[in-house]
């Protein structure tokens, strides 16, 4: 990895760790457990460490396109998360006991 690029990783997982910040406990909880999932186990942690670790390291192997669609849907993913309403959160909390 370039200097470059391994800069560029640091600032976006630094800025995706900021937002992640800003949720309630349990969606944060949640966003972590979906972020999991979605980039298929390479970010894990819900220390800051951990979390800005295996993202700079998620990050810095994407190409910049990848890179930046993945950003873009993290952030937005963030946002859904911090705007759903008591309702919904209620009922993603429901179907996850039952599954």
């Amino acid at each position: 990895m370039t200097d470059f690029s391994k800069n560029r990783a640091i600032a976006l997982a630094a800025f995706v760790i900021s937002m992640t910040n800003l949720l309630e406990p349990e969606r944060r909880r949640l966003f972590l457990d979906w972020l999991h999932t979605h980039s298929k186990q390479a970010v894990h942690g819900a220390d800051r460490k951990s979390l800005r670790d295996s993202l700079n390291s998620w990050f810095g192997t994407l190409p910049l396109p990848t890179l930046i669609q993945e950003y873009r849907l993290i952030l937005e993913e963030i946002l859904w998360w911090y705007e759903l309403n008591a309702a919904g959160l209620d009922d993603i909390k429901a179907q996850r006991l039952i599954h």
